[in-house]
């Protein structure tokens, strides 16, 4: 038999299916991957920045205030402007003589807000007050002149 007289046979024509299952993963490899992506894209801009112990930026002030004599009361609002959550607050009043007496204050003082506190039985002699916080260093100072508090420093 003649090499020359064997009929010569054609491929097949139509779909290759090892071509196509290579086109098929490299698409769904391409899809698992833009999921992948977005969702860890989601992950560090949907997350709020830590800003409840993030001292650096903490800041609050004397918004009002005032004693009243005639029931030894001190009542005051602080403004807190930043986003920093403020805890632990702690109200020392400075006698004459440099006698300091402590009062905790209740509560934190929330960021971007207003908070008025109420202190009954407070001697009237007292001189100066520092409002200080969990943070170190961010505190207000007042004084009280005739009845009405008068801040004189933040830090």
């Amino acid at each position: 038999m003649d090499i020359k007289q064997l009929p010569i046979e054609e491929e097949p024509r139509g779909i290759n299916p090892p071509l196509t299952l290579a086109i098929i993963l490299v698409a769904v490899t391409i899809l698992v991957a833009a999921g992948l992506s977005f969702w860890a894209t989601s992950l560090t801009t949907n997350k709020p920045a830590p800003v409840e112990n993030d001292c650096i930026r903490a800041e609050f002030k004397l918004y009002s205030g005032n004693y009243d004599y005639s029931i030894s009361t001190l009542s005051f609002v602080l403004d807190n402007s930043k986003e920093v959550v403020l805890k632990e607050l702690n109200l020392y009043l400075i006698y004459p003589g440099e006698r300091v007496e402590q009062k905790s204050l209740d509560g934190v003082l929330e960021g971007n807000t207003l908070k008025t506190f109420i202190m009954t039985g407070v001697e009237r002699d007292f001189n100066k007050g520092v409002i200080k916080t969990h943070c170190s260093g961010v505190q207000v100072e007042f004084i009280n002149q005739n009845g009405t508090l008068q801040q004189i420093s933040t830090s």
